[in-house]
């Protein structure tokens, strides 16, 4: 029977015992104010007469986001009104009017995030090799726009991207991706609630694709 060999069981614990563990992820904070000018997003009216599309930039916003526990997700994220464009001139004008958006005096549509829950885990394989750890996102949300404040749940796609703001360029650090599409009603935004749907649908859909950078 071999002899157990004490001397060398020793060193192998204290050698495990003294090498360190990797470390945990923490939760970071990322800014969304894009240096590159990149950020927007796009929002579709699809009426029966007359369907038009617009996009908007701007974008400001925090989230907090811990990669390896998404349902820390948290902050807030804001499209400046005045930046709202649609193809007609004209149309934007009338859009950004008094009687429409009034964006003079509502100068930002702002969603501030209350709560998430991890509804799927994701690979990433859509968003490139260096997305290395990411989650779809069930968010709690609230809506706010001039004196109102619409609560709404919304599906996140969330892509942690280690070093990607580096890699992206205009900044440094880790990058953090959502994605995002849902609807809205006018009418549940007061927008001209008294006028028909022939012309302008009653249901917004918005896409978001942006990104933020690790501070």
């Amino acid at each position: 029977m071999p002899r157990l060999n004490l001397a060398a069981l020793l060193s192998a614990v204290l050698l495990f015992a003294s090498t360190p563990s990797p470390a945990a992820a923490e939760e970071m904070t990322f800014d969304f104010a894009d240096p590159k000018g990149v950020n927007g997003i796009t929002f579709v009216l699809d009426s029966q007469l007359e369907p038009f599309v617009g996009t908007g930039g701007g974008i400001t916003g925090e989230v907090t986001y811990d990669p390896e526990a998404p349902e820390s997700f948290a902050g807030s994220i804001s499209v400046a009104t005045g930046e709202l464009k649609l193809i007609s001139d004209r149309m934007t004008n009338v859009m950004l009017g008094a009687d429409w958006l009034n964006a003079d005096s509502n100068q930002q549509i702002t969603v501030e995030f209350t709560g998430a829950e991890a509804i799927e885990a994701s690979d990433d394989a859509e968003a490139g090799e260096d997305a290395d750890a990411g989650a779809r996102l069930m968010v709690k949300g609230v809506l706010k726009y001039g004196s109102l404040s619409l609560e709404k749940d919304f599906e996140i796609h969330a892509t942690y991207i280690p070093n990607g703001g580096t890699e992206r360029g205009g900044g440094s650090g880790d990058l953090l991706v959502l994605r995002s599409e849902f609807t809205v009603s006018r009418y549940d935004l007061g927008i001209k609630p008294d006028m028909g749907t022939d012309k302008v649908s009653e249901e917004v859909w918005v896409i978001v694709p942006i990104a933020g950078y690790s501070k």
